[in-house]
């Protein structure tokens, strides 16, 4: 079996050159410009484009946008919570109940919105990656059902850097 890092880098090389992922790479471009011309957590309209763009390029299943822009510019001092990489943001702004909207979509959703307002400090959480940390780490069930901690999960991924010496930016994880 290739080597952890090997892999990682022949799906960047992919993402990059491969027509198949052409939509999936110019949506990480649009929705990472959109993030960084509209960085402030305070502003409704800013927020609300950052919440609609991240939901349909990144399919994070939210039935009301709106809703959860109102929700994210509530939520106190969050521009500096995502600053330092606090896993409270992901906390917070997961914590709202949205008709039609899982628990864990808001999780996913909360994950994906705070890497792209700060994507050196936080991690991609989503399906994908949460059957991989199982498979690397050999997680036991215990451990898999607690990857919906955001704070369990990133120390996971952490764990996987470290066991794996992984040389890899934290969007190519979630390649």
């Amino acid at each position: 079996m290739k080597d952890l890092n090997s892999k990682i880098k022949e799906y960047v090389q992919k993402r990059k050159t491969d027509p198949r992922y052409y939509p999936g790479l110019l949506g990480l471009n649009v929705v990472q410009g959109v993030f960084k011309k509209n960085s402030e957590s305070t502003n409704i309209e800013k927020v609300l484009l950052k919440v609609a763009v991240l939901n349909d390029l990144y399919h994070t299943h939210l039935t009301a946008p709106v809703k959860m822009a109102k929700h994210i510019v509530s939520i106190t001092d969050l521009g500096e919570k995502i600053k330092v990489g606090s896993p409270d943001a992901v906390i917070k702004i997961s914590k709202i109940t949205m008709k039609g909207t899982s628990e864990k979509d808001l999780y996913i959703f909360a994950t994906k919105y705070c890497f792209m307002a700060n994507p050196k400090m936080y991690f991609i959480y989503d399906p994908i990656v949460h059957k991989q940390l199982i498979r690397y780490l050999n997680l036991p069930l215990e451990e898999s059902t607690r990857l919906n901690e955001y704070e369990f999960f990133a120390s996971k991924m952490q764990e996987l850097i470290k066991r794996y010496k992984i040389k890899a930016s934290h969007i190519d994880l979630d390649t």
